[in-house]
Parts: C-alpha cells; sequence; structure tokens
C-alpha cells in the first residue's frame, strides 16, 4: 500500500471546537511532581497535541517563595538543575513562583534565588524561550527587571491580594507597564466588569482551579501568616495559627470556590484572554492537580465525553513504575540523598 493510501489521523477538532480552542497552558506543580508531571506532559504532546501544556510553574523553597499547604524540605542545586533540564528536554518552558509578596530587603540579592534564574536563562534550559518568573512584589520585580533586561517577569495574584488599591480594568492596565503578563486575581476572574474592559486581554492569565472560595474574608491574612513562616520555619505556633484559621473560616469548603465553570471559561475566552493556569500552590496531592488538569482541559460535548474519558484513563494509567527498574530492597528506608 502507498503512503497516499494510508489513512489520514482522526481528526481532534471536536475537542477544540467547543471549548477554549486557541488556549495556552501552564500547570503547577514543578518542583513537587515533577516525575508524574513530566510522564503526564509527554504524553499529551505525543498523543494528544491540542492540549500539550507549553508551561509549567513552581519553585523549590527560597526566600521569594511561599509554602501555603506545609514547609518543604530545601532542594539541592543538582537537583534544580535536573529539574531544569528535563522540562528542557520535553521543550516546556518553566515559570519560577516567587510568590512571596513581602520578600525582605536584605533578601533581594538571595544568592540561590539569582542563581535559579541565571539557569532558567540558560539557553540550554530554555528551548521554547518561553521561561520566565511569576512574582508577587512590585520591590523584587523592579529589582529582576534592572538585573535580568531580557527576563520575562510576570505578575502572581498574591500581589492583588495584598494591594489596598481597587482593582479595576485602570489598576491591571498599570501593571502592565512593568510586567509582560498579569494572572488576574482569581476573584477578578469572573467580574465581567473587570475581564470585558481590560485593554490588552491577550496578556492576562486566568487561574482556573483556585480552591479557595470567592468571598473567603481573610486571605490576606492567611498569606500574611504564609510569610511569616517563610521567615520563622521552625516557628511551629505559625504553622498550627494556619492551620485554625483555615478551620475558623471555612477555607475547606466546596460552596463558591474559585474553581471555574464551563461558562466562566468561555466568557474569559471570548473577552480575549488566551492563557490558563492550573495552579498547584494550594494542592496538597498530586492526584487532585491531576483531576484539576483533565477536568478543565478536556471540557467537551456531551456526546464526547466518553472519548475525553478514554485520554484521561490512558494518561493517567502511564504512569506506573519503571518495569525494568530492579528493586533494590531499600524502599522501605528513607535516604538522605532523596532530596536530589
Amino acid at each position: 500500500m502507498s503512503d497516499t493510501d494510508e489513512k489520514e489521523p482522526a481528526s481532534l477538532d471536536f475537542f477544540l471546537s467547543h471549548h477554549l480552542p486557541r488556549a495556552s497552558w501552564m500547570v503547577g506543580g514543578a518542583f513537587r511532581f515533577d516525575v508524574h508531571l513530566l510522564t503526564l506532559l509527554s504524553y499529551l504532546s505525543t498523543y494528544f497535541a491540542p492540549r500539550r501544556v507549553a508551561r509549567v510553574a513552581g519553585a523549590p523553597p527560597c526566600a521569594w517563595s511561599l509554602d501555603m499547604v506545609g514547609a518543604r524540605a530545601p532542594m539541592t542545586p543538582q537537583a534544580c538543575i535536573n529539574i531544569l533540564a528535563s522540562y528542557a528536554q520535553d521543550k516546556v518552558g518553566v515559570v519560577l513562583l516567587f510568590d512571596n509578596p513581602q520578600v525582605p530587603q536584605e533578601s533581594l540579592e538571595d544568592a540561590f534565588a539569582h542563581w535559579l534564574i541565571q539557569e532558567l536563562l540558560k539557553k540550554s534550559n530554555n528551548p521554547t524561550g518561553k521561561n520566565a518568573v511569576c512574582v508577587a512584589d512590585d520591590t523584587l520585580a523592579k529589582h529582576l527587571r534592572s538585573r535580568y533586561a531580557m527576563l520575562n517577569i510576570i505578575c502572581h495574584p498574591n500581589r492583588h491580594v495584598m494591594t489596598n488599591q481597587k482593582r479595576t480594568p485602570e489598576y491591571y492596565t498599570k501593571l502592565t507597564a512593568l510586567y509582560q503578563q498579569i494572572m488576574l486575581h482569581p476573584r477578578d476572574a469572573v467580574q465581567k466588569q473587570i475581564i470585558t474592559r481590560l485593554e490588552y486581554p491577550e496578556r492576562y492569565i486566568a487561574v482556573l482551579n483556585d480552591p479557595t472560595p470567592r468571598r473567603y474574608p481573610t486571605r490576606r491574612d492567611l498569606l500574611m501568616l504564609a510569610v511569616q513562616m517563610r521567615r520563622n520555619p521552625y516557628d511551629y505556633t505559625i504553622a498550627e495559627n494556619m492551620r485554625r484559621l483555615m478551620e475558623r473560616t471555612g477555607f475547606y469548603t466546596d460552596d463558591e470556590t474559585c474553581n471555574l465553570t464551563e461558562h466562566e471559561e468561555n466568557v474569559l475566552y471570548e473577552a480575549g484572554v488566551r492563557h490558563y493556569v492550573l495552579q498547584a500552590q494550594m494542592i496538597r496531592n498530586e492526584i487532585t492537580l491531576w483531576w484539576d488538569m483533565f477536568y478543565h482541559m478536556l471540557r467537551t460535548t456531551p456526546e464526547h465525553t466518553n472519548k475525553a474519558a478514554l485520554v484521561m484513563s490512558a494518561a493517567m494509567a502511564s504512569i506506573r513504575e519503571e518495569p525494568d527498574k530492579v528493586p533494590s530492597g531499600l524502599g522501605l528506608f528513607t535516604l538522605t540523598n532523596e532530596l536530589d
């Protein structure tokens, strides 16, 4: 049989035409869930290109980042190098999340954080040209802009949480002078009076899966406790205060969260927003991230939901232990080099 007689691959347009056909996707979990995240991204790029992920987001613990769901152990430089190289090999951009909205003045020259950026900008680690940083502190953003002229800087939603300014379309427009892209405050992503009046909608990013209730009264207080924990990581009372605050104020509720509905996502798309992120900062277990990832990325019409379920099932099935790896007998024990 000649090449011209071969059957053409089936079109996947039925997944694209209904929901966010030209969306660009960013998925969190980098520097946390890398082994399985890389597996799933590779699966999508190979077997379901219409939903290939353009960028991943995350950061190792450092002076410019926060841990919102429990403190993490420091990572070695070699571990960070390996992670950046792995995403570069798969042609996936990396966004370093520096979500601390109050970086101390003395930490602006943090050697480890600057080393991370230098590694991020290396040509070998940035084959797509999509590597960037996402910053929640204007002072840090200005410092990085003066230091790294070619660095793509994104505004993190924590910047909006801490501001005392009224968040209007004009408020967001002013931020475009400092940031190449701006993540919308999760609550603003459903405010038509804002999203339909954005001057440069293509420069904005919407968070699709923020679990925080939309009218959560103490989002700023919770964020401030995370900032304090970064400064005093061994003060157990801060972690306990965070836990109590979440319980007392109804943080763990399924009612009216900032998880966007299909209709809300379509309204954003119609307004010109083309960039979407599935965050992982507020997620404790990677299975929740995978659920959110496929739930939002594979929305389709009812007659095609069985095909969407097949894609998701096949992707999840690709996560399995390495079949050629011989058990060492040390699986029950913790080794210090696991940090690498």
